[in-house]
């Protein structure tokens, strides 16, 4: 089961897109993408990604000092593995 994030103050949110990229000869790989939007409450940048996805399909970036502590679907966290989240970061260019 996944766990809760937990706000804490100065935290912010991005909405994160994932899209599957490649062919079948090449092979594929997940690819993130966000517009960097920065909102300081989940609510809010669920809202946005709502307006922008028309529908849940987006994770949140939780931002902590500055740098990109967890992926979140809602307010659970998804991922939170520190290659991973190098990975998403440099991807989203936060790294």
């Amino acid at each position: 089961m996944n766990k809760t994030w937990r706000h804490r103050h100065g935290d912010e949110y991005i909405v994160i897109t994932a899209q599957v990229e490649g062919d079948t000869e090449s092979g594929f790989r997940i690819a993130n993408y966000s517009d960097r939007e920065c909102y300081s409450t989940l609510a809010a940048v669920k809202r946005h990604g709502f307006e922008t996805r028309k529908s849940d399909d987006f994770n949140i970036g939780a931002i902590r000092n500055n740098q990109l502590a967890a992926v979140l679907w809602m307010s659970e966290i998804i991922d939170g593995e520190p290659k991973i989240l190098q990975t998403v970061a440099r991807e989203i260019d936060l790294a």
